[in-house]
């Protein structure tokens, strides 16, 4: 059964299916990311498109964008080998969380604010979140369940 009482879920639940959810991540952030690498390059991305006001933020940020999607990629590529050994990658698995927590909000009050980049708020923010939410669910009975089975607290 995935949700134990008062429908928290369960750690063996967790545990079980924790490693496939991270490597989904991982396929996800490489697969958005070289795929918006790839159609920029190419010049698909066009202004005045959805693709562009999904894709870009703001104007002329190329170095920006391929910065982001070269540090993306490879965030994919570790977690792909963080699911390993959760336990022994608790601290890259916190950091992902909160990082891309902390830039999902940056990304939503700039969405925002800054005229013309409403869209990211149907797009890519959304993308971030359906990454995020099930991973930090799933990690915190995860982490429970590694820092009692060591004696130690993860903070």
């Amino acid at each position: 059964m995935a949700a134990g009482s008062a429908g928290k879920i369960s750690s063996d639940f967790a545990i079980r299916v924790f490693p496939t959810v991270i490597r989904v991540i991982a396929i996800i952030f490489i697969a958005f990311f070289c795929s918006a690498w790839a159609l920029r390059t190419a010049g698909v991305v066009q202004p005045g498109s959805l693709s562009y006001a999904l894709l870009r933020w703001g104007h002329d940020q190329d170095a920006t964008e391929n910065m982001l999607c070269s540090i993306y990629i490879v965030w994919g590529i570790f977690l792909w080998f963080a699911a390993d050994d959760p336990a022994k990658n608790w601290l890259f698995i916190n950091f992902t969380i909160v990082a891309n927590v902390a830039h999902c909000v940056t990304m939503v009050v700039m969405a925002i604010v800054m005229t013309g980049e409403h869209a990211h708020l149907l797009g890519d923010i959304p993308l971030i979140l359906v990454c995020i939410l099930p991973l930090m669910v799933l990690w915190l009975p995860v982490r429970r369940q590694i820092t009692s089975a060591e004696g130690r607290t993860q903070q």
